[in-house]
C-alpha cells in the first residue's frame, strides 16, 4: 500500500512540474497562478499545497531537483584530468541538458523564471572550480581564477541555451568535444 502511495505521490510531483514548464512556455511565469499549474495538471489545489507552499516553492524544488542532477554529472571528476574523462563528464553534463531539454529551454526563454540563467551559472561555476589547479596553473595565470571561472561559466551556460534553442542539432559528444576544444585554448591563451 505504503509503495503505491509514493508512486501516487510521485505522479502528482511530475504532473505538477510538467505542467508547471508547459505553462510558463504559454504564458511566462508571472502571469501563471496555482490555479493554472493543478487545472493543466488535473490534480486537486488540495493535492498541490500537500507538496507546495506555492508557485515559487514548486519552481524551487524542481530546479534544485534538476540542478543536483546536473551536479551529479561532475562527481567522480575531482582532482585529475584526464582528456577523455573530462569529456566523459561534459557528455553526461549534455545528457542531463537533453533529458531535462523542455525545463531548460522554458527556463532559459524570455518566458521564464526571471533570474535561472544567474543560479545555473553558479551552479555551473561550482562544478567547474574543481578545474582549477588543471585549467590554469598557480605559476601561470595571467587572470585570476574567479575572472575566468566566471567567463567560461557563462559561456557554458550560453552555449547550452543556443544548443537547446536549435533543437539539440548537434549530438552529445559533438558539443562535449568543441567545449573541450573551447576550454583548452581559452585557458591557454590566458596563459
Amino acid at each position: 500500500m505504503e509503495a503505491k502511495l509514493d508512486a501516487r505521490i510521485k505522479r502528482s510531483r511530475q504532473l505538477l512540474r510538467e505542467a508547471l514548464v508547459s505553462l510558463i512556455a504559454e504564458k511566462g511565469y508571472e502571469r501563471l497562478t496555482v490555479r493554472d499549474i493543478t487545472e493543466r495538471a488535473t490534480v486537486n489545489r488540495s493535492t498541490f499545497y500537500k507538496h507546495y507552499r506555492d508557485k515559487e516553492d514548486l519552481l524551487r524544488q524542481t530546479g534544485r531537483e534538476v540542478f543536483e542532477q546536473l551536479v551529479g554529472c561532475f562527481e567522480g571528476h575531482e582532482q585529475t584530468f584526464q582528456e577523455e574523462d573530462s569529456r566523459q563528464t561534459l557528455v553526461r553534463m549534455f545528457e542531463h541538458f537533453a533529458q531535462h531539454c523542455d525545463f531548460y529551454r522554458v527556463m532559459l526563454s524570455e518566458q521564464g523564471f526571471p533570474h535561472f540563467q544567474f543560479y545555473l551559472e553558479k551552479v555551473m561555476r561550482s562544478a567547474l572550480s574543481k578545474f582549477k589547479d588543471i585549467l590554469l596553473p598557480q605559476g601561470e595565470r595571467e587572470v585570476p581564477f574567479d575572472f575566468f571561472l566566471h567567463y567560461v561559466s557563462a559561456a557554458y551556460t550560453g552555449m547550452v541555451a543556443w544548443w537547446l534553442r536549435n533543437d539539440m542539432k548537434y549530438s552529445t559528444k559533438y558539443m562535449a568535444t568543441q567545449l573541450m576544444s573551447l576550454m583548452r585554448s581559452t585557458a591557454q591563451a590566458l596563459r
